[in-house]
């Protein structure tokens, strides 16, 4: 019995000290977390708030939270109520351990998208988009030569593809998913990503008047929502431009 004591002491002993910490690859791959459902992403929202219970300082935990209710909050037809004030929340967590880290100040720029998206108050529509853009403008030059640079930009093309004209910023979303295009040919490994981004490179294309090239794109996203099996919305809108302008 006393054997047994010891073993399970040295247990709860490695375990708060962090074997189980996480950090950013394990964060990263959450992205997956994306395509899955709330049940499935709250159970691991649950998980990470155990870790956190267990040891304070895994404060990449409030990162890994803060991406799961990103996820939760994505959805245009059906996010989770309040899902985007808890990515907002949890990314400020993390903030105040560690700053300048430009993948996590993605997913707080995006955050700050969302809870513009969900209020209906428009002082704080614009305060949260402003703030959006100025995050995620200073991840993309902090991510400069860094191995997620390509992330940071198609997350930041991603909402400012769709802000209104006024905002001044279709240009900068343009060149981000053109910069996507010519990133992926040498990095299969981001394939699932490519789904959405072709769906705007022919949206792009089709308001320059280049329909031909806008349908080889949807071509290409649907392509990838099919083959991966994905529940993206930009696939099912691919298709739906296929059927109305390919021959």
């Amino acid at each position: 019995m006393k054997k047994k004591l010891v073993s399970i002491g040295l247990f709860l002993s490695v375990l708060a000290n962090g074997v189980y910490a996480t950090d950013m690859e394990e964060c990263f791959y959450l992205n997956s977390y994306f395509n899955k459902t709330p049940q499935e992403t709250h159970g691991k929202i649950n998980e990470y708030e155990a870790r956190i219970a267990v040891d304070a300082d895994d404060y990449y935990s409030y990162l890994a939270i803060a991406i799961l209710y990103t996820a939760l909050s994505s959805p245009m037809d059906s996010p989770e109520e309040g899902a985007s004030k808890k990515a907002v929340e949890y990314s400020e967590a993390f903030e105040k351990h560690e700053k300048n880290n430009p993948v996590a100040m993605t997913y707080y720029g995006i955050g700050c998208s969302l809870v513009s998206r969900d209020s209906r108050n428009p002082f704080t529509q614009l305060k949260m988009v402003k703030k959006a853009i100025r995050i995620l403008d200073a991840a993309v030059d902090l991510s400069q030569g860094q191995t997620r640079h390509w992330f940071v930009r198609y997350m930041r093309g991603n909402f400012y593809i769709n802000l209104p004209g006024s905002f001044g910023k279709r240009e900068a979303a343009e060149e981000d998913f053109a910069y996507i295009r010519d990133y992926y040919p040498a990095h299969p490994e981001i394939e699932g990503y490519m789904c959405n981004a072709f769906y705007h490179l022919g949206e792009i294309e089709k308001a320059f008047g280049r329909l031909d090239s806008a349908v080889d794109y949807w071509k290409k996203s649907v392509a990838i929502h099919d083959r991966l099996g994905l529940n993206a919305r930009e696939g099912e809108q691919a298709a739906e431009r296929l059927q109305l302008f390919a021959d």
